[in-house]
């Protein structure tokens, strides 16, 4: 029997577990069993045949819808099986039976080979469904209105630093870290009120270099940086070099040592003024940060001795300076003292020594600077 078209029943079309064979396979035998027997009796081949697919597909979805509970399958041998439908005794050989989803079907029906018909499966999860949509409105309804997104330093006073503040946010939001909290807000705040307080111009150009540099805070100018450098030049002589600016300032008070000279009464016994003795030792003290007394009389004796033979100023403030530079740090460090930098003896070996070309005495320039201001010697 050819089949030009197949009615395939309501039932099955929503049904997401089918295939579309399977589906087709449900309407063939819906349309079979309407014929005189009230089953189908076609063979997987002939429905194969009419189908367009292979035995073994149909096989393989018939058993899917017996599974399922669409059909009831009842395969006789020889001569010994039958199907009774329609309170009929019908002799068939492979027949496949459409089960009327729409007929009541008591509790000890409902078993693994023939569950719950489908449309009470449907019935259920419709209701589901509807019960989970109301429960979504609720939940939309009781939630209300979505909260308006936060914008950053939306709070802030209209001004320079807002515009500023507020382009740099549009800049993290176009990064990976954008600001997404009030508390990075507050952060970044409190960090820019302590580079900068209540200096609006400031605060503007740390923003500005934060942008450009795409830095995810804000840090010092920098200027600021120059200057912090500035005030650490010189180490850890810091503190020795304001004793040595008190020290000058107190030297500078007294009366100027030339002016004692006219007098004829300011040389010692050897003739060598005491203020120049006086400016070797605070340079020694200035240099190896110690605090020796220009008054000592061994102190006095060396260096006069060493003016006497011959040597100027500049050649003991060249050993000094040559000996500070090498010793400190050293254990060598503790021979930076009179009695040993102006003994004659060894000050003649001292005196012969070129300084180095890799010393740097950069770190000291301004301090320098300051002490031959103080002493009037440029």
């Amino acid at each position: 029997m050819d089949v030009k078209g197949l009615f395939i029943p309501a039932v099955v079309l929503p049904q997401r577990e089918l295939t579309p064979i399977s589906k087709m396979i449900y309407g063939l035998i819906s349309f079979r069993e309407q014929g005189s027997y009230g089953a189908c009796t076609e063979s997987a081949a002939n429905m194969a045949d009419i189908l367009g697919v292979s035995t073994i597909t149909i096989k393989r979805e018939v058993a899917a819808l017996e599974k399922n509970g669409y059909i009831t399958k009842v395969v006789s041998s020889g001569k010994g099986w039958k199907l009774k439908t329609s309170n009929k005794m019908i002799p068939v050989s492979n027949c496949y039976q459409y089960q009327n989803d729409t007929a009541p079907v008591s509790e000890s029906y409902r078993t693994s080979i023939n569950p719950i018909p489908h449309q009470y499966q449907n019935d259920t999860q419709r209701k589901e469904k509807e019960t989970r949509e109301d429960t979504r409105e609720e939940t939309k309804k009781r939630r209300g209105k979505k909260a308006p997104s936060w914008i950053p330093f939306s709070s802030l006073p209209d001004g320079e630093v807002k515009e500023a503040l507020v382009e740099y946010a549009k800049v993290r939001k176009g990064g990976k870290s954008p600001i997404k909290t009030a508390r990075q807000e507050k952060l970044l705040l409190n960090k820019l009120q302590e580079l900068a307080p209540d200096d609006n111009t400031k605060q503007v150009k740390i923003i500005n270099e934060a942008i450009m540099r795409g830095w995810l805070s804000f840090y010092p100018l920098k200027e600021d940086n120059e200057a912090v450098t500035q005030r650490k030049k010189g180490g850890e002589r810091s503190e020795s070099f304001k004793q040595l600016l008190a020290d000058i300032e107190e030297v500078k008070n007294r009366p100027k040592p030339w002016e004692v000279q006219k007098d004829g009464d300011d040389k010692n016994e050897k003739g060598v003024p005491p203020y120049l003795i006086e400016e070797i030792v605070v340079y020694l003290n200035f240099k190896a940060d110690k605090h020796y007394d220009h008054t000592e009389k061994e102190t006095v004796k060396l260096i006069t001795d060493l003016f006497n033979s011959g040597y100027t100023k500049e050649d003991i403030k060249k050993v000094i300076e040559i000996k500070a530079a090498k010793w400190i740090g050293t254990k060598c460090e503790q021979y930076l003292r009179p009695q040993t930098l102006f003994r004659a003896d060894k000050f003649k070996e001292y005196v012969k020594e070129k300084k180095p070309a890799y010393l740097d005495y950069d770190s000291n320039e301004d301090q320098m600077m300051e002490y031959n201001r103080r002493f009037n010697l440029d």
